[in-house]
């Protein structure tokens, strides 16, 4: 089957991170469909309140190791991000990094390491934060209807989506916490805080 994969910590703001949403663009993308899956990844968290009766649907909700998030994006064809904002983006970064396709908006911090050709983009509605963001600013609701027509382009066209891919792979593969490290390194040399 073609597997389909969202992962949070929905203690960070369960709106803002689109589990939800996702399971809903799945079922209405896929409503028949019997070689598709959809593998959501969340950690335990007292108020995650999902109830799946799709036996296409599986959930992990608890906390994995490093080892364990890595294997677990490997088993995905696609990664789907349906977030209204981010800071980085980590899952969204580790998921190209792994070789994933990623559907997701062109928003937010994400577009520090997003490019054509390296992600499926989805359109979005700026619009104010809700819930525990209210009065925090604005945020990117993805659009219901370019989400399902993502996931159903990335189905029909596995070989594309690969290539996206290794495009997403070659262009992260740089982002690591050692790179990340260096740069401050330097930085602080530059300025003489070090």
């Amino acid at each position: 089957p073609f597997i389909f994969g969202p992962a949070g910590h929905v203690g960070h703001g369960k709106a803002r991170k689109g589990i939800h949403r996702i399971i809903d663009w799945f079922l209405a993308a896929f409503p028949n469909q019997k070689d598709v899956r959809l593998k959501v990844k969340i950690n335990a968290f007292k108020d995650n309140d999902l109830t799946i009766s799709d036996p296409r649907i599986s959930v992990i909700e608890k906390d994995i190791p490093e080892i364990g998030c890595r294997d677990w994006l490997r088993s995905l064809d696609c990664y789907v991000d349906g977030s209204t904002c981010e800071g980085w983006g980590m899952w969204t970064q580790n998921a190209m990094a792994t070789g994933n396709a990623v559907i997701c908006t062109n928003y937010s911090a994400r577009n520090d390491y997003l490019y054509f050709r390296n992600h499926i983009p989805i359109g979005y509605r700026r619009v104010p934060a809700s819930l525990e963001y209210l009065g925090m600013g604005h945020w990117s609701m993805p659009d219901r209807s370019d989400a399902i027509e993502a996931m159903r382009w990335a189905y029909n066209n596995p070989a594309e989506c690969k290539e996206i891919g290794r495009n997403a792979y070659e262009s992260v593969k740089h982002m690591t916490w050692e790179a990340s490290a260096k740069l401050i390194l330097k930085a602080m040399k530059k300025h003489s805080l070090i």
